[in-house]
């Protein structure tokens, strides 16, 4: 049986030790062809090995490297067809350190060092020229009181073909880690009063790098529970694949006009997207989405029938329009609601659902006049214990049962702090009044608190602005006497992103009376879910739809992500260009007898929540 041929590249003591040890198991040559290939360097040889990269993918050849870096050796990951590539880790070490080592490297390696690096290398090639799996990860070898290894896993860039899972690995050691995670760190906020003391919240920092990751959006993101502190660690890291994987825009989406397709595709006119007096406004920034109009698709599930079905792209991946998809004309401001991460398709579905229905029903609330209905307050339990807190700490806390025309439990939160005039909102859907209030309590809280940094002109916000390593859009200029209102255009045409709304909120005239109806709910008692939203929904008459917006990393690392979208149902969107087409919005209050009849376009409360 012939012996595997192996070219060990590279001078220096690393390539020499490896090229022994193989020899035992190959015939190892330093040039010509062979059927894997050992890269050992002094420094990272990032041109050479993007090259080396490139041409043995394209010859089919696996390879292994190993490269000296300020008194430690940096190992792997191997790479094989269909793996994890060189490219992969330069581009997640890009992303979440911003640099790559120098090339030229000359600090001293200790000999254990080398020698240890040699064997855990030769290994792993000898592991897989017997037909063994190598693990993808990057094994660091360096001395101290004695000689250390560390593995730390690489995951493929979104794209390409299906991975393997590899679950098995540890879902969170896949997802973040400063060298190579999706998400760099995960860290506990410091609690800040008057926050109650069982508010746990985490913030997860994504690895970005703009031109290397242009499928990333927010660099933070923020998961916060009452009193379940490994509950709100994965809800930040939740957000974070979640944000992750829906900027995540694939290239090869198929382009076509809807009349074109006819029901291989959900018709784009049936979305509840703007009303036709906005579309006449002068200056409105989208186009009608029309049966005429060539758009691009994405898969979908028909949640109802099982049935496949294409989607338009732009209501299914967030920021959609950047990119190679910067000049096709604009249809919609990003569907802000519908996307869930969980680790299955059918938990992340559920949880996308509910908050397609939470945003409807705060919406068509909101928006019509609706009266909401007073939700009674816990005796006892984490809740009831950190509005005790809040209250003690001088803040308001309203809670409130949002109507819905569906079978959905939708709470409301309002807090207000009277003494330095700073307000909150949130809102949840889950399956219990206490779920969700809880829920609704902790996003209410964060927004009051980004309304606290907002204020102060001493905030870490306001700082990192004035010294340029945070950008201040969206929010507007910083303003000592609050009063925003006085800089915004009528028709709140300046709110042209939902996070402006809290720092609009400042400014003490938009506190006054209308704020009532959160204040107080005079609603009447509504009742529990009973058959729960899908058959609430079946029965309507309306269709849920499911993308699968889950990146293969992402899925390697065992996540799904989701995205739900119900023709019909309507979103929180900026107050500039709030999502007013279709019927329902004028329609399903007066049915239900919400707010008496006629309502028209005219009638709606175009004034945003306080709520991001």
């Amino acid at each position: 049986m012939r012996r595997p041929r192996v070219l060990v590249e590279g001078a220096g003591a690393l390539a020499r030790r490896t090229a022994v040890l193989l020899a035992a198991v190959g015939e190892v040559v330093t040039e010509g062809d062979a059927d894997l290939v050992v890269s050992c360097a002094v420094g990272l040889p990032d041109e050479h090995w993007c090259d080396l990269d490139l041409r043995l993918a394209e010859a089919g050849v696996p390879w292994h490297r190993a490269h000296t870096e300020s008194g430690r050796v940096r190992v792997g990951p191997f790479t094989r067809a269909g793996g994890v590539t060189y490219r992969d880790a330069r581009t997640r070490l890009l992303a979440a350190t911003g640099e790559l080592p120098p090339a030229d490297d000359e600090g001293e390696i200790h000999p254990e060092v080398v020698e240890v690096a040699a064997a855990m290398l030769a290994a792993e090639v000898v592991t897989h020229l017997t037909g063994g799996a190598v693990p993808e990860h990057e094994l660091t070898i360096e001395a101290g009181q004695a000689v250390t290894v560390t593995a730390r896993p690489v995951l493929p860039l979104p794209g390409g073909p299906p991975t393997p899972s590899r679950e098995h690995e540890g879902r969170e050691r896949l997802l973040v880690g400063d060298r190579f995670g999706p998400v760099r760190r995960v860290r506990r906020d410091r609690r800040r009063a008057p926050d109650p003391r069982n508010l746990v919240s985490y913030s997860a920092y994504l690895a970005h790098h703009p031109r290397l990751t242009p499928w990333v959006a927010d660099p933070v993101t923020g998961g916060a529970t009452l009193g379940d502190d490994e509950a709100a660690r994965w809800a930040a890291i939740g957000e974070a694949a979640e944000r992750y994987c829906g900027n995540h825009v694939p290239e090869d989406l198929p382009r076509a006009a809807y009349r074109d397709l006819g029901d291989s595709a959900v018709d784009p006119r049936t979305f509840a997207l703007y009303s036709k007096s906005q579309y006449d406004a002068h200056g409105f920034p989208f186009t009608p989405m029309t049966a005429d109009l060539e758009i691009a698709w994405t898969s979908a599930v028909d949640l109802e029938d099982g049935r496949d079905v294409l989607v338009p792209a732009s209501l299914a991946y967030v920021n959609y329009f950047r990119g190679s998809h910067r000049d096709e004309p604009p249809t919609n401001y990003p569907l802000l609601a519908g996307t869930a991460a969980a680790d299955s398709p059918e938990r992340a579905r559920e949880a996308a659902l509910r908050e397609v229905l939470e945003r409807d029903a705060v919406t068509l609330w909101w928006q019509s006049g609706a009266p909401a209905s007073p939700l009674p307050v816990p005796g006892e339990g984490p809740l009831a214990d950190a509005l005790h807190e809040a209250a003690e700490a001088g803040l308001t806390v309203s809670l409130l049962r949002v109507p819905s025309a569906f079978d959905a439990m939708v709470a409301a939160v309002f807090v207000e702090d009277t003494r330095r005039h700073v307000v909150g909102f949130g809102s949840a859907c889950r399956t219990t009044a206490e779920e969700a209030a809880s829920k609704a309590f902790t996003e209410a809280i964060g927004t009051y608190q980004t309304g606290l940094d907002l204020l102060d002109e001493e905030s870490g916000f306001w700082r990192g602005v004035r010294s340029g390593t945070v950008e201040r859009r969206p929010y507007l200029p910083y303003r000592a006497d609050r009063a925003y209102l006085d800089g915004l255009r009528p028709g709140w045409r300046d709110l042209n992103d939902v996070r402006v709304n809290v720092q609009v909120y400042l400014d003490e005239r938009m506190q006054d009376a209308a704020l009532d109806r959160l204040r107080v709910p005079v609603g009447p008692p509504l009742p529990a879910e009973t058959v729960g939203p899908w058959r609430s929904l079946a029965g309507r008459g309306l269709r849920p739809y499911a993308v699968d917006l889950t990146t293969r990393d992402v899925r390697a690392a065992g996540l799904s992500v989701a995205r739900v979208m119900v023709p019909g149902l309507y979103g929180n969107a900026p107050a500039a260009f709030p999502f007013l087409g279709g019927t329902r919005l004028l329609t399903e209050p007066v049915a239900r007898g919400w707010v008496p009849g006629p309502l028209t376009e005219d009638d709606l409360w175009r004034r945003p929540l306080p709520f991001a």
